[in-house]
């Protein structure tokens, strides 16, 4: 009898589950040729008539621009245009390529895409590039090239960025998935035991957004950039060591990052920026927020990010420029 009750709920919720509408967001999307391939990048426009400037967003491993939509909105509701970019090969952005990527190639493809955007005349006034996890070490490795085509850029910005061993760790980890995600069944059973597993009381309901987004829609169908993430560099904030971005660079820092691998980095990252008054003024530390903090408190980001670049348009080096 226990058995025969427990077959029924589970089949009234999966029939419950998989007959919702499924939710979709519609942003204005442009294709852009680049030499690694086809890059998809996603208008999120601003509320007012004239934008105030562009914010250009790049996701991490596993994600797409979707996990910027609760950034990109308040950006809009300040004025500011954003433009959320999926990179050709990106485990969550789905593309016809087979062949594993480079954290390097990654950043080649960010700068192709900007120089693309530009020419298009897609890009005018570009303020801040803001990239998430492995989106914000594609962003620094970028960062010297973006900001000598775009000098007014205001804010180079990494949200729990990944560096060194990380990558080792989240292509092992992922691998698994990424293969079972080439099938639609495989792909749905994984949804559904998450979706049971986070109802089972835990309260981190971003967590459960995202999971849902990566497992059902924008899973990997192809075993892609799951063989070539390890890496060799550091992030540094050091003026000595990267004298081209230094003065640029903000970091998001979430207290609350269960992912150990990260955790180690910023403890050594937090170190080192602590040593500098100047480099402190570009961080911000999330008390309450995990590894995905666009998703948790955008507000508390949208709000550090509109004041840094208020503070660095008045600073005599802008008005110089």
């Amino acid at each position: 009898m226990v058995i025969f009750v427990t077959v029924v709920a589970i089949g009234l919720f999966a029939f419950w589950f998989f007959g919702r509408p499924a939710v979709r967001i519609e942003n204005p999307s442009h294709e852009i040729e680049t030499r690694s391939g086809r890059t998809t990048v996603h208008q999120y426009r601003a509320k007012s008539p004239k934008a105030l400037g562009q914010v250009v967003l790049v996701h991490g491993f596993c994600e797409n621009h979707l996990y910027f939509r609760r950034l990109a909105g308040l950006f809009n509701e300040a004025g500011y245009d954003c433009l959320a970019v999926n990179l050709f090969g990106y485990a969550g952005s789905l593309s016809d390529s087979e062949t594993g990527y480079s954290v390097q190639a990654y950043a080649q493809q960010l700068r192709e895409a900007l120089s693309e955007l530009e020419r298009l005349r897609l890009l005018k006034t570009l303020i801040a590039v803001y990239g998430h996890s492995m989106g914000g070490t594609v962003v620094y490795l970028a960062g010297e090239e973006i900001l000598a085509r775009h000098p007014e850029v205001k804010a180079l910005v990494l949200e729990n960025p990944g560096f060194k061993h990380t990558f080792t760790f989240l292509a092992r980890t992922l691998k698994p998935f990424a293969k079972l995600a080439n099938f639609t069944g495989p792909r749905r059973v994984l949804q559904l035991f998450v979706d049971l597993l986070f109802g089972l009381g835990i309260k981190e309901r971003s967590g459960k957004q995202f999971i849902r987004h990566l497992l059902t829609w924008y899973a990997p169908r192809k075993e892609v950039a799951v063989q070539n993430l390890s890496s060799i560099f550091e992030v540094s904030f050091s003026a000595e060591e990267t004298p081209g971005i230094a003065d640029r660079l903000h970091l998001v820092i979430s207290r609350r990052d269960k992912l150990n691998s990260f955790r180690k980095v910023q403890e050594k990252v937090l170190a080192a920026v602590s040593e500098d008054a100047s480099s402190r003024e570009r961080l911000l530390i999330l008390a309450h927020a995990d590894h995905f903090a666009s998703l948790q408190v955008p507000d508390e980001i949208v709000a550090f990010l509109l004041q840094r670049i208020k503070e660095e348009a008045g600073s005599p080096a802008a008005v110089a420029e």
